[in-house]
This record gives C-alpha cells, sequence and structure tokens, in this order.
C-alpha cells in the first residue's frame, strides 16, 4: 500500500513536466529565427528554413486576405475622410468651445465645401480620403479672400481679414504664419502648406494605428475561423515531411510571380494544413492523430492547456498580418531566392608561394 501511495506525487510531477514541456517547447517559435537575425543564415539547415519559408507564406495569404477586407470594411466606414474632417476641424477651429460658435466654424464650412475640395471627395457627405497641402491652401486663401475681383489679394487684406475672425486655435496658428512669411504672400501660402502637411503626417500615423487595431482584429477572427494557429502550424511544418514539401512548393511559386502579391486563397485546400476538421471532436487521446480537429471539452488543465494556446497561436497570426502582405512578401521572396542559391560555398585555400 505505502508502495502504491508512493507513485502519486511522481505521477504528478510527471504530469506536471509534461505540461510545462509542452507549453516551453510549442511556443520556443524563437529557434527557428535565430539564425536568420544573427546573420548566420548559411547554419540554416533545410528543413528549419522551409519550416520559415512555409509560415511566411500562411502569414504573407492570411495578409492579403485581411487587407482586402480591411479596405473594403473602411471605404464602407470612410475613416480616412472622417479623421481628416475632424483633424481640418481641429487646425482651423479647435477646441469644442470654439466649434460651438457659429463664426468659428465659418472658416471651416468654407474651407471644406469649397469647390476645390468638393471636388475630389467621393462622398456629397463626407471630405476626400486625401486633401493635398496645395488644394488646401487655395481653397483656405479663397475663404479668405474671396476671387471676386473688387479687391485684389495681398498680403495686408489677408492678415486684416484673419483678424476679423473670432478667437480661436485656427486664428493664433494663421496669425503665427503670417508672421513668418513676412509680408510675402506666397511665403505664407508655402506656410500654410508646410502647417498642413504636418497635420496630415500625425494625421497618417493616427490612421495607421487605426488599421493596425483593424488588421489585428480581423487576423485573429480569421486564424480562429480557419484555425491558423501560428504554433501549431510550426509543429506540423516541422514534423511532418510531406505537409511541409507542399507547402513549400506553393510558397516558391508564390515567390516567383514577381510582385503581384497572389489573392488565391483556395491554396490551402490542397495542403491539408489549415481549416477545422469538423468531423470530429477529438478527445485527449486522439488529438495527436487529428491536429486540425477541435477539443471536446474536458473540464481538466490539458483542455485548457489546449485552449489557451489556441488563443495565443491566434493571436501570434493577429500580430503577423498587422505588419502586412508587402512585408512578407518581399521576406519570402528573399527566402526563397536563398534556398534556390543554397549555401555560399567556401574559399579554396590560398596556395602557398
Amino acid at each position: 500500500m505505502t508502495d502504491d501511495l508512493s507513485i502519486i506525487p511522481r505521477t504528478i510531477e510527471s504530469q506536471r513536466g509534461m505540461y510545462w514541456n509542452a507549453v516551453v517547447g510549442r511556443l520556443s517559435i524563437s529557434y527557428v529565427f535565430r539564425g536568420w537575425f544573427k546573420g548566420e543564415v548559411g547554419m540554416l539547415n533545410s528543413t528549419v528554413l522551409e519550416v520559415v519559408i512555409g509560415l511566411m507564406f500562411v502569414f504573407l495569404m492570411l495578409s492579403v486576405a485581411c487587407s482586402l477586407l480591411n479596405e473594403r470594411i473602411q471605404s464602407v466606414l470612410e475613416k480616412r475622410a472622417r479623421m481628416l474632417e475632424a483633424q481640418l476641424r481641429k487646425l482651423l477651429v479647435g477646441d469644442p468651445q470654439a466649434a460651438a460658435d457659429p463664426k468659428a466654424s465659418e472658416l471651416f464650412e468654407g474651407v471644406t465645401q469649397h469647390a476645390l475640395v468638393r471636388a475630389i471627395a467621393h462622398s456629397p457627405r463626407h471630405l476626400p480620403s486625401y486633401l493635398p497641402s496645395s488644394t488646401f491652401a487655395l481653397a483656405l486663401f479663397d475663404t479668405l479672400l474671396p476671387a471676386d475681383g473688387a479687391q485684389p489679394a495681398t498680403f495686408k487684406r489677408l492678415r486684416e481679414e484673419i483678424l476679423k475672425l473670432p478667437p480661436s486655435a485656427g486664428r493664433e496658428s494663421l496669425l503665427a504664419l503670417l508672421s513668418s512669411a513676412e509680408y510675402d504672400l506666397p511665403a505664407a501660402r508655402a506656410a500654410v502648406e508646410r502647417w498642413f502637411d504636418s497635420a496630415m503626417d500625425r494625421l497618417s500615423g493616427a490612421y495607421k494605428r487605426h488599421i493596425s487595431g483593424w488588421l489585428f482584429a480581423l487576423g485573429f477572427g480569421l486564424a480562429a475561423a480557419i484555425n491558423a494557429d501560428t504554433i501549431q502550424l510550426v509543429e506540423r511544418l516541422q514534423n511532418e515531411d510531406a505537409l511541409r514539401a507542399r507547402v513549400v512548393a506553393q510558397a516558391e511559386e508564390a515567390g516567383k510571380t514577381g510582385k503581384e502579391l497572389p489573392h488565391n486563397t483556395d491554396n490551402f485546400d490542397s495542403t491539408d494544413l489549415l481549416f477545422w476538421d469538423t468531423s470530429l471532436l477529438a478527445t485527449a487521446d486522439e488529438a495527436p492523430h487529428y491536429p486540425r480537429a477541435m477539443r471536446a471539452f474536458e473540464a481538466n488543465r490539458s483542455w485548457f492547456l489546449w485552449a489557451w494556446l489556441k488563443i495565443i497561436g491566434f493571436a501570434m497570426t493577429g500580430l503577423a498580418v498587422t505588419l502586412g502582405a508587402p512585408f512578407w512578401f518581399d521576406l519570402l521572396s528573399r527566402l526563397v531566392n536563398l534556398r534556390a542559391t543554397g549555401a555560399k560555398p567556401a574559399k579554396a585555400p590560398a596556395e602557398a608561394v
């Protein structure tokens, strides 16, 4: 009886070690990229290089799909145009208290409703997605100094019109820009264009962060829908030679298409790499034999470990998608060329004289 009880702690410790080995082993994907980032490409064996190529091919295809989907979503939401409108209101009006004054909003309305701006807008309700600085400066100056032919557009008259504006951030900014122009109207226009370009640079940064958030959400959702678990992908590409060969063959084909990114995600159907196997709910014992099957719920540590690793794998895929399809296509092309050329041959020893 004593001998039987002494086995229990060793069994628990063995199971605990098994779980930790699974976590550490499946998460140690960094070994794949270690040689690449250290410049030791020549030391990478063919299996590791093929695993990296296959993984990047998956990231490329998912990035293309998410980018196309995100482009449609942002087009429907007109997010870029809305952000441009908010940025222009901030430039010309300023704080919300000043925006409440109808006179303070006249300059904003005059610029946004100008014929030059409306001519490039895609929707009558919103501004265009992008506005050239020259168009903004022309619309702003024409709003302040209407080209009616009665009075010439001069620097002095421009300053007088700006001084008539109600107190706002836009009024103070325009006065500061005029002061730097030293009574030169073309210089004042150039200063306004630089001011607008600086604001657009900040807007572009905010929009990129917005897009990155959407790409991560779409990447995570798509990864969960088609079972694109980065951790499992690395594990299967490493251990299944036939699967790795099929994926690498398609990756090499995609790398030879030049700068045209692949749009056909049906290639995955023939590789048996992605998508859930809906024919069964695998138990813990069956899971190794059915890697694409969803695990049947079990109230134990093994199931929660599987679910947690799945979430981490989907999140890693979502993060990879945020880098964009051009990034993965360029990197994939480099690795495909590297694999085709092989390692650089060693130099022959110099002959003794």
